[in-house]
């Protein structure tokens, strides 16, 4: 939640790809717009930060183009503030194609956020559904991946990209040199 916290004010339009029924939000974040984009409609009227939603199979897409879906594309040329798409990278079949769409939907100054699980959580209950490239890379693996993502769907249109470990304290991994604990540097409380 502080990770949110730090970057999502009151009176900001949000898109969640991938929503379900919690979407992880400070409690007290008053959004102007929340609207949810996922696979499952009863989760997402469930989830009480969601202010509208819509199904949309994030893995039909065009490819260089973005998510194949008319009603989606409107929904994107609204203009959102953020773009939040949690727990949702490691289910992409064309991650690339729908940062591209993530990007359009964003206004100007805009920002996504896109904060994934380890790769051993929640093995045995989503290990069939995760895609083979997530299955079989490392956690440091999926930061740069990712940031392949965000790179190649906007180039240089997405600035100040950044990548840290949000992980509870007691979760992390020590300094062992791999890249994740370079990323996250010195002050574990605050994204770098």
């Amino acid at each position: 939640l502080s990770h949110y916290s730090f970057y999502l004010r009151d009176g900001m339009s949000v898109l969640e790809l991938g929503a379900a029924e919690n979407s992880y939000l400070p409690p007290d974040l008053k959004l102007n717009k929340h609207v949810g984009v996922g696979a499952v409609q009863s989760q997402m009227d469930s989830n009480p930060s969601i202010t509208s939603s819509m199904i949309v199979d994030l893995n039909n897409v065009i490819d260089d183009e973005g998510v194949d879906s008319q009603e989606f594309t409107e929904l994107c040329n609204e203009g959102f503030d953020a773009v939040i798409m949690a727990n949702t990278i490691d289910f992409l079949n064309h991650p690339r194609e729908v940062f591209k769409s993530s990007w359009r939907a964003l206004k100007p100054g805009g920002f996504m956020i896109v904060p994934f699980l380890a790769k051993d959580a929640y093995v045995d209950k989503f290990d069939e559904a995760f895609t083979k490239q997530w299955r079989d890379m490392s956690d440091d693996q999926h930061m740069w991946v990712c940031g392949s993502f965000f790179q190649f769907s906007a180039g240089e249109g997405w600035e100040g990209l950044k990548g840290f470990d949000i992980s509870p304290f007691d979760a992390r991994k020590e300094d062992d040199g791999n890249m994740l604990s370079k990323l996250q540097g010195g002050d574990s409380d605050k994204p770098c």
